[in-house]
């Protein structure tokens, strides 16, 4: 996070690391929200950079000192203008930006395997999880606020730029297509507040780090830390989606941050009625119409006619809070 423009004083706010998933045989235990379906790098630390919005919009609602500004009159929160959020990774991200040829495809991850695969209708994947490519594709119309905390934001908050530490034969102009432009020409006439933003994309040289970094073989582990519980650091295991030490649930995952959220709005906002963490995601008519054009419009732009843009069961989702 950056504020005034200072990027000497950037304050880290979110860590992630990882690259694995769920498994599919664990998929079952997981329609209560404890378990976190996608342990990548980079999910990880958007959810990181979530919990800390979260807490910030807390801050701002007691009168303390926070990045947001509440408007008593539409019952909002709005990001200080001097504001912006940047994200580093230290790889290309799965999927379509790393793939050495330009496509148009869908793909999902793999679960316990490396790389991604195509999305082809006859996949036998049954819960689909999407490439860090397409899921930042999204957040570049989206949002990164996520679906929850976009009810109480005036606006989505977007990535003002991402920075990749790749080789010397990075494609620019293919990765900027894949994370930022892909779904332009298929996605008309966005609703206000949401618009196709375009983050600066970076690659500055790192040789010597790229020349260091290990084949990325799927890992076993996963990290997550963020500022708002700088005393306490996550070690996962992805394909149970959980802490590996004992199996217990992660702050980042969806039941603990529904959870969160259900506290605020019971204090703060009686207006909102729901009791399923899905119900809750579909208040905002705009943002699950935005999501729906995203969806025709990934299904339109693929190269492949057999592609099918699948989504999660609802029943993951159908989960109340514990």
């Amino acid at each position: 996070m950056v504020t005034n423009g200072q990027f000497d004083q950037a304050c880290v706010i979110s860590i992630g690391t990882g690259n694995g998933c769920l498994a599919e045989t664990n998929l079952v235990y997981a329609d209560d929200g404890t378990a976190l379906h996608d342990c990548h790098a980079e999910i990880l630390a958007r959810r990181g950079l979530i919990r800390y919005l979260f807490e910030q919009i807390k801050q701002s609602k007691d009168s303390k000192s926070s990045i947001f500004q509440y408007n008593s009159t539409i019952n909002k929160y709005e990001l200080h203008e001097n504001i912006t959020f940047h994200m580093y990774i230290s790889s290309l991200p799965c999927g379509n930006a790393s793939l050495e040829l330009s496509t148009n495809s869908i793909r999902y991850k793999q679960g316990q395997k490396e790389g991604t695969i195509l999305a082809s209708t006859d996949t036998t994947i049954k819960y689909p999880i999407k490439s860090c490519s397409d899921k930042i594709c999204r957040w570049n119309i989206l949002g990164i606020q996520g679906g929850l905390l976009v009810n109480l934001l005036t606006k989505p908050i977007y990535l003002n730029t991402i920075t990749l530490a790749c080789e010397t034969t990075f494609n620019r102009n293919q990765v900027k297509y894949s994370l930022c432009e892909r779904l332009n020409e298929h996605c008309h006439l966005l609703p206000t507040p949401f618009v196709f933003h375009l983050p600066d994309i970076d690659c500055p040289k790192t040789k010597t780090f790229q020349q260091e970094r290990q084949v990325a073989k799927l890992q076993t582990s996963a990290f997550a830390w963020n500022i708002t519980q700088s005393d306490r650091n996550e070690l996962l295991e992805p394909m149970t989606g959980k802490l590996k030490n004992d199996r217990s649930i992660s702050s980042l995952s969806k039941q603990n941050l529904f959870k969160d959220f259900t506290n605020f709005i019971q204090t703060n906002d009686n207006s909102l009625s729901y009791t399923t963490y899905q119900q809750a995601k579909q208040l905002n008519k705009t943002y699950v119409k935005v999501k729906e054009l995203i969806s025709t419009a990934f299904q339109n732009v693929s190269s492949d006619i057999n592609i099918s843009w699948l989504s999660k069961s609802d029943q993951l989702e159908q989960f109340s809070i514990q």
